[in-house]
């Protein structure tokens, strides 16, 4: 009995080890299609059981993602709040590039979405509030 719940730990173990961390969590972009996203804009991600949300640049998002094969977002819907200057512009750039993910990694604690192997979406784990 004791080599059989030993046994079960070592296969627990093994399969911690090799699987690879998923992209759910609260996330703060930090950069978009090579532009640099500073803290104060305000950009975020949500993960969580297939269900996406977080801040555009100006607007609030919400819609669902998959991570079979690859990654996808599903239709995201945003609030329609008046937009102006690097807000608007970001909103943009992260709608243009939600479009085009199709795929992620993660490189150390960062969350990298890409588009064909380009990394197109980078994000750092949300500070704690």
């Amino acid at each position: 009995m004791r080599r059989v719940f030993l046994f079960a730990i070592l296969l627990a173990l093994g399969a911690c080890v090799g699987s690879s961390p998923g992209p759910e969590g609260d996330w703060r972009v930090v950069e978009l299609d090579g532009t640099e996203i500073e803290a104060a804009d305000g950009v975020t991600l949500t993960l969580d059981d297939g269900q996406a949300s977080g801040r555009a640049g100006c607007n609030r998002f919400a819609g669902s993602y998959a991570v079979d094969p690859g990654f996808a977002f599903g239709p995201l819907a945003l609030t329609r709040m008046a937009c102006f200057g690097r807000a608007a512009e970001l909103e943009t750039l992260f709608t243009t590039v939600s479009g085009q993910i199709d795929g992620f990694q993660r490189d150390g604690d960062a969350l990298v979405l890409t588009a064909g192997n380009r990394p197109v979406l980078r994000a750092v784990p949300a500070d704690p509030r």
